[in-house]
C-alpha cells in the first residue's frame, strides 16, 4: 500500500484530537493519537481508511478504537488525627462520576520526627489499607503524611490524586509535681503550662482520689484550663498519721490528649492536745509543768513554740 486517506469519527465526550491525512504515507499516523474519557463508560474513535496503490484505490475499511474510561478523584479526603491515633481514613469506592474504582497504588511521604509506618500497595483493591495507620508525633508542632493514590477502572490509571493527614502532638509530661503539706494548709501545687517538649498546655482534665479521714474537696474539672485549679485545695487531717490526695491529670494540646499523669500530695497530720496542765504553785517554787510528748492521738509531737503573759506583780 503505497498511500492512505484517513477521516475519523469521534465520540462525544473523549477529549483529544484524531490524526487525518490525504495521501499520507505515514503508517503511524494515527498511532500516537491520544484521547481522555472521563464519563462513566467506554467510548469510540473511529477512523475511516481509504487504501491506495499508486493511484488506485482498495474499499475503505474502519478501525475502531475504544476508550475505555479512567477514574477521576478529585474528592478531599485530607485528615487532622492526634499522635498515636489511628488515621481513619479510607480510600474512594468510586470516582467524581460514580464508577467503581477497581484498584490503587498508594505511596507514602513521611515526615521526618514521626514514628510509624505508612502502608503502600500496587493494585492493591483495599479500600481500608491507609485507615489503620498509626503514626506517633513527639515534636513540638503537626507533621504530616502524604499519600499518593492512583486509581484505576479495570487497567486504566486514572491522575493521582494526594491525602494529606496531619498528626499534632499530644503533651507528654513526666516532671514530679508531688507535695508534702500540713493539714489545714493549701495545696499550693499549679498545674504544668508546658509539656516535656515545651509545648504550652491548653486544657486539663483533672479528677482526684481523697484517702477517708482527709476533710476537705478536691477540686475536679474536665477541659479546664486553669493552671491554678487545685492549688487552692485544703484538707484536714485529724488521723495519727499521714494521708494522700492523689489527682489524676490528662492534658491536652488542642484535642489532642497526653498521657495521665498523677499529682499525690500527702496530708501531714498536726498534733491536736487538749489535756489541761495547768497548776497552782507557791511563790518561789518551780512551776514543774512539762510540755506533753505527745498529742491526743498519742502522735509524738516533735517541737513547740511557747510564748507567755506574765501578770504585773510577778
Amino acid at each position: 500500500i503505497s498511500s492512505y486517506d484517513v477521516s475519523v469519527v469521534v465520540d462525544p465526550g473523549l477529549a483529544g484530537t484524531a490524526s487525518t491525512a490525504s495521501g499520507t504515507t505515514d503508517v503511524n499516523l494515527i498511532s500516537a493519537d491520544i484521547f481522555m474519557n472521563t464519563t462513566n463508560g467506554p467510548l469510540d474513535v473511529v477512523y475511516t481508511v481509504t487504501p491506495y496503490i499508486g493511484t488506485c484505490t482498495g474499499p475503505d475499511f474502519t478501525i475502531t478504537v475504544t476508550i475505555d474510561e479512567a477514574p477521576v478523584f478529585t474528592g478531599n479526603l485530607d485528615a487532622t488525627v492526634c499522635t498515636g491515633d489511628a488515621i481513619g481514613v479510607v480510600l474512594p469506592s468510586t470516582d467524581d462520576d460514580g464508577d467503581a474504582i477497581s484498584s490503587y497504588d498508594v505511596s507514602a511521604v513521611v515526615d521526618p520526627g514521626l514514628g510509624g509506618t505508612a502502608s503502600t500497595a500496587s493494585g492493591t483493591t483495599d479500600v481500608n489499607l491507609i485507615s489503620g495507620d498509626i503514626f506517633t508525633n513527639g515534636t513540638g508542632g503537626p507533621l504530616d503524611v502524604i499519600y499518593t493514590v492512583t486509581p484505576y477502572i479495570g487497567t486504566c490509571a486514572g491522575p493521582d490524586f494526594t491525602i494529606t493527614v496531619t498528626l499534632d502532638e499530644a503533651p507528654v509530661f513526666t516532671g514530679n509535681l508531688d507535695a508534702t503539706i500540713c493539714t489545714g494548709d493549701a495545696i499550693g501545687v499549679v498545674l504544668p503550662s508546658t509539656d516535656d517538649d515545651g509545648d504550652a498546655i491548653s486544657s486539663y482534665d483533672v479528677s482526684a482520689v481523697v484517702d477517708p479521714g482527709l476533710g476537705g474537696t478536691a477540686s475536679t474539672a474536665s477541659g479546664t484550663t486553669d493552671m491554678n485549679l487545685i492549688s487552692g485545695d485544703i484538707f484536714t487531717n485529724t488521723t495519727n498519721g499521714p494521708l494522700d490526695v492523689v489527682y489524676t491529670v490528662t492534658p491536652y494540646i488542642g484535642t489532642c490528649a497526653g498521657p495521665d499523669f498523677a499529682i499525690t500530695v500527702t496530708i501531714d497530720e498536726a498534733p491536736v492536745f487538749t489535756g489541761n496542765l495547768d497548776a497552782t504553785v507557791c511563790s518561789g517554787d518551780a512551776i514543774g509543768v512539762v510540755l506533753p510528748s505527745t498529742d491526743d492521738d498519742g502522735d509524738a509531737i516533735s517541737s513547740y513554740d511557747v510564748s507567755v503573759v506574765v501578770d504585773p506583780g510577778l
